[in-house]
């Protein structure tokens, strides 16, 4: 599934923000699912994760293959953990699990993931950073990252200003992500979405030659 082109289609207006600063429109769960998606893909850019790497002297490229994977597979966790996390309690159930369904065509499309490598990114990685948001635990989340990418030695390989760039990073990217699912409010899922969909469209009149 290409989210890039979904973004494109008809649901792009319910993620526009009007010009004159009044709320977003109201999203059905369809659309939910797609800003969500689309949220994921700007909040994971490779570029500003390389900068942030370097910044903090973290390895990050073509010559360090495992740190450079360890990386981008400890953020692809926490930033999607944090976009379910602001779905709950706010998006109707059925977009949360919409969300939560793409995972593995997202960790495809950005991440060139196979099944396996999904499955194991579902149980590791995405559950820690979901369990520690769900507990509140949201200050753990940089050092379980750290300690995925570095190892438990991190605290003494990195000074403290590289660590407390990292938690900063990381705690501005979850109030992005939370202040801009707040600014939406949610239709119910109430099926209207479900029998506009399955209606017969009607036929368009027939022109003569």
């Amino acid at each position: 599934m290409d989210f890039t082109n979904m973004i494109n289609n008809d649901l792009t207006p319910g993620l526009v923000r009007s010009a004159d600063g009044t709320p977003f429109k109201p999203l059905t769960w369809r659309q939910a699912i797609t800003g969500a998606c689309t949220l994921f893909e700007l909040n994971i850019n490779q570029d500003e994760l390389k900068d942030m790497a370097d910044r903090a002297t973290i390895p990050f490229g073509p010559e360090h293959p495992e740190s450079t994977e360890a990386l981008r597979r400890e953020w692809f966790g926490f930033v999607h953990a944090g976009i379910i996390y602001a779905l709950m309690g706010k998006a109707p159930e059925r977009a949360i699990t919409g969300y939560i369904s793409c995972t593995r065509d997202l960790l495809s499309q950005f991440g060139g993931y196979d099944t396996a490598a999904a499955d194991a990114f579902i149980d590791n990685t995405l559950n820690k950073y979901m369990e520690l948001l769900l507990q509140r635990e949201q200050r753990q989340c940089p050092k379980r990252l750290l300690e995925a990418v570095i190892g438990p030695e991190y605290a003494t390989t990195l000074d403290n200003n590289k660590i407390a760039f990292v938690s900063g990073m990381m705690a501005i990217t979850l109030c992005n992500i939370l202040d801009t699912l707040e600014r939406y409010t949610f239709l119910p899922d109430d099926g209207t979405d479900d029998k506009a969909a399955a209606a017969p469209q009607a036929e368009q009149p027939k022109t003569s030659a």
